[in-house]
């Protein structure tokens, strides 16, 4: 452990009792300490707005299903991972998404898409309180600050709180991993912060495999701004920061392998998800075009933000230039979080300049996910707070309260404007239309007829997803989508309307509705396409095998009739209730495990890395059990919540029961 001087220590001691900690200059000299109420408002202050901001809109809209285009794969994925297991073929290999959602759906009974929806919330206000920790840990202490970059991250989210499920998972474990890593460089006595940030890292990488490739990058380029800083002893020897960090992030990768390989990722089968898919599948050119034209709509949703973050460079630069030099001290966390912010920066620029030379790179995810963009803002207010000019520190109160309730206020007007991707009533429909099929024989397809000349492909993903959330689980791959009039499937031909797009996308289903047409069960959903249901259901002989749902004569013989209810609606004030409930549960669980691992930690560091540490710890959990057979629709769900609970408390009590009896004392 290093020894401090009395002089800095004394300097430190002041600091923090004058709210002047230095940037960067954390000195952490004694164990955790029972949070003082005052530390922990700042926490609930963001919890609370972000709360309102995201869940407010169920209630005053009445929404009876989940807002995010997404949400649906997400539905049947968990309920494939619930009862299938994560080995199921047609499962996206997310296992660090799907386990965790897969424990907390059956564990909890609530309906799946409320509970995605909710969990959605928790992930993005978990990747806020990451955020703001890490601002904290590389840069300096400051209350304001802290809740200015955990409001306007937060805020940022709305882009992703739209389904981006997966992407908010990765997010919010992958920022507390980096929050975790500049806390071990500040207090590098000990090795458990590495271990820690490797394993949130591990589990991020599962969570959305893609976006693991990149957080290796990033990490890695960040851990060359390290080489040359001074070298900390851990276990009695010289470690080179950059050896920890980039041990750090090679432990996650190779526990990434590990996870993905206990799912049995390289055996799956492929099932048109998203209209990329579909795109990608058809015409290059198609999905470049679509990759440019997301990117300029993402722009301009985070166009607030964007401004933000420039006018918070401005005035980064402006302090840095009129402030001495020696009012500023850098330590590895701070040169790790500057290092962090510039590489992410420069990997965002190079994926725009890289799509717009023609390289098929989905710039937009990047642009969606630029969370430095609210990061740099409570840097630039925190540098006001701790300017040596007594008029700047009391305008940076009032400048990040401002900038809280216009980043509130921006993301709360844009997610109002959200809607459902399809009908309430069109969920109802699809899950009748399910229950039907289901008591149709074995190796019976069915075929969901519908048009869209706006968005074809995108139009198909969403029908297709609809009705899969809605059949038995082992039968998810039997849906298809006719796109198109009834009149051409009964003449087996696909609908041809002469817009490229459109025909491409059409043809392309038509391949696979051909190949199962002839024992397929075709259906008309009202919801979704009113003018065929409207032109076919007049036809002699047509059959409504649900209220809003028919089908053509001589595919019903094995339908049996029976009286069908609006069982996937819930009430819009679920949420309500239901997104705080999850968000106090991760927390509690994750709680301990985060004393194990950061025993130097702050009470507020502590409290806003629970609910990331809760869900990583939940999530290898449940990969681990799945793995050993132990499905979360069974006792599974029951044995993860007692590891992971359990756990950490029996470490914690072997830890202190061989501090009493004096094991391993110097």
């Amino acid at each position: 452990m290093h020894k401090i001087s009395s002089t800095r220590a004394a300097r430190f001691l002041e600091d923090v009792a004058f709210g002047k900690q230095a940037l960067g200059g954390d000195i952490r000299t004694e164990k955790y300490k029972q949070p003082r109420p005052a530390t922990l408002v700042p926490v609930a202050a963001g919890c609370a707005v972000l709360l309102l901001v995201y869940v407010s809109v169920y209630p005053i809209h009445g929404w009876r299903v989940a807002l995010g285009a997404d949400t649906p794969v997400y539905v049947w994925w968990t309920r494939i991972s619930a009862d299938l297991g994560l080995r199921a073929s047609l499962l996206s290999p997310r296992p660090g998404t799907m386990a965790p959602l897969a424990a907390l759906t059956s564990l909890l009974r609530q309906p799946s898409s409320a509970l995605i929806a909710s969990t959605t919330i928790v992930m993005a206000i978990a990747l806020a309180l990451a955020t703001g920790t890490l601002l904290e840990e590389a840069f300096g202490r400051d209350s304001y600050a802290y809740f200015v970059t955990v409001v306007a991250t937060g805020a940022f989210c709305f882009i992703l709180i739209g389904g981006y499920v997966s992407t908010l998972a990765f997010g919010c474990l992958f920022v507390a991993g980096l929050a975790v890593t500049a806390h071990g460089l500040d207090a590098v006595d000990s090795a458990f912060p590495f271990l820690a940030s490797g394993l949130l890292f591990g589990v991020a990488g599962s969570a959305h495999p893609i976006f693991g490739v990149l957080e290796c990058v990033l990490i890695a380029l960040a851990a060359v701004w390290l080489v040359r800083a001074p070298t900390p002893r851990i276990g009695g020897g010289p470690t080179r920061p950059a050896t920890l960090v980039l041990g750090s992030v090679a432990g996650g990768a190779a526990l990434t392998l590990a996870l993905l390989a206990a799912t049995g990722w390289i055996t799956r089968t492929h099932v048109d998800t998203s209209a990329d898919a579909i795109l990608r599948r058809l015409e290059p050119q198609m999905l470049l075009h679509a990759f440019r034209t997301r990117l300029v709509g993402a722009l301009i949703s985070a166009r607030f933000f964007l401004a933000v973050a420039a006018a918070s460079c401005g005035a980064l630069a402006w302090t840095n230039y009129r402030e001495p030099r020696k009012t500023r001290t850098g330590g590895l966390g701070s040169r790790f979080g500057s290092a962090v912010i510039v590489v992410w920066l420069s990997v965002i620029a190079a994926g725009i300049v890289g799509l717009e030379l023609g390289v098929r790179i989905p710039a937009q995810r990047l642009v969606n996910f630029a969370l430095p963009l609210p990061l740099v803002t409570g840097a630039a207010v925190l540098a006001i707070r701790q300017s040596a000019r007594r008029g700047w520190r009391q305008a940076a109160a009032p400048l990040g309260i401002v900038v809280a309730v216009a980043s509130s206020y921006f993301a709360w007007h844009a997610w109002d404007r959200h809607r459902p991707s399809t009908p309430a009533v069109a969920t109802v429909e699809a899950a009748d239309t399910g229950r039907a099929f289901a008591s149709t024989p074995s190796g019976t397809s069915l075929i969901v007829v519908t048009d869209s000349k706006d968005k074809p492909a995108q139009w198909a993903a969403t029908v297709s997803n609809l009705l899969r959330q809605s059949v038995p689980p082992q039968r998810v791959a039997e849906v298809h989508v006719y796109l198109g009039r009834p009149a051409n499937l009964i003449a087996s031909r696909p609908t041809l309307t002469g817009h490229a797009v459109h025909d491409a996308v059409s043809t392309d289903l038509w391949r696979a509705v051909r190949a199962t047409e002839p024992t397929a069960l075709p259906v008309v959903l009202r919801a979704l396409d009113p003018s065929s249901y409207a032109s076919f259901a007049p036809r002699r002989g047509t059959r409504m095998i649900a209220p809003g749902v028919i089908s053509p004569a001589g595919r019903t013989a094995f339908l049996t009739d029976r009286a069908f209810t609006s069982g996937p609606l819930w009430s819009s004030w679920l949420p309500v209730w239901l997104t705080p409930a999850l968000l106090l549960g991760l927390a509690a669980v994750g709680w301990a495990w985060v004393r194990l691992a950061l025993p130097r930690a702050t009470a507020r560091t502590a409290i806003s890395l629970a609910p990331a540490f809760g869900l990583g710890t939940l999530a290898v959990a449940a990969i681990v059990l799945d793995a050993a057979g132990l499905r979360m629709s069974g006792i599974g769900k029951w044995v993860a919540v007692f590891a992971v609970i359990v756990g950490p408390l029996i470490a914690l009590g072997l830890h202190r029961y061989r501090d009493a009896i004096g094991v391993g004392a110097a």
